[in-house]
């Protein structure tokens, strides 16, 4: 003889579901949105343009850069000739600030603590040096048909807004059902008079991700 112990699904009764009303907004792809995507893929071709205006954000410096701390040279703060985006924030938060308004032949000055990629060394000051050598600012390819048929499977500009638009659109509508689907479980369970096993809902939430996971596999491969 044993004794098993299981969790069982509960019997709930939910009543006034039939009075339920759930609103969302209608999926919408506005123009700019679409604007907004076909400019990511010029962004991938654009091309890099000698600049003398001050640096800003989405431009890149060519620095020499040295960064010690105690007068010890740290691995990865020192480069020669080192490309770098402003506004990145892949070395230290304030080179960023400091490269603002910069020009060619600028040399800065600072202080920063080592962010948490650094490991043990997190958080301590460090000393930097650099010397801004050029700048260059990005040009985007110009919007042509001629451009987008060398780039991608589409002839026209129009071709591919039209695609960049219908895939948005399926993205738009997915988004909208699991979003609805979601106000309809959250509603119903506002009137459930029992609270759910912890087990029965994480089941559920792994079941939506998992639903959500092959919607967009199925819309990526369209």
């Amino acid at each position: 003889m044993f004794d098993a112990v299981v969790e069982v699904r509960p019997q709930v009764t939910v009543e006034g579901y039939d009075a339920l009303r759930i609103e969302i907004e209608r999926p919408d792809v506005d123009d700019e949105t679409i604007q907004r995507q076909v400019d990511g893929l010029r962004d991938r071709f654009a091309d890099l343009a000698d600049s003398d205006a001050p640096l800003t954000d989405g431009d890149y410096a060519e620095i020499d850069i040295k960064g010690y701390v105690d007068d010890e040279s740290v691995e990865g703060l020192s480069a020669t000739d080192y490309l770098y985006e402003v506004g990145s924030g892949i070395v230290v938060p304030k080179l960023d600030d400091e490269l603002h308004g910069k020009r060619p032949g600028d040399i800065l000055k600072f202080v920063d603590s080592l962010p948490e990629r650094f490991g043990e060394r997190a958080g301590e000051e460090a000393s930097f040096q650099v010397l801004v050598k050029d700048a260059k600012k990005k040009v985007l390819p110009e919007l042509t048909d001629e451009w987008v048929s060398e780039v991608s499977e589409f002839e026209t500009v129009a071709d591919l807004e039209d695609d960049v638009r219908k895939r948005l659109d399926v993205y738009a509508r997915v988004q909208a059902s699991m979003t609805m689907r979601e106000k309809i479980f959250e509603a119903a369970a506002a009137l459930a008079p029992e609270e759910v096993p912890e087990t029965l809902v994480n089941n559920e939430m792994e079941r939506r991700l998992h639903d959500l996971a092959h919607r967009l596999e199925e819309q990526g491969s369209r």
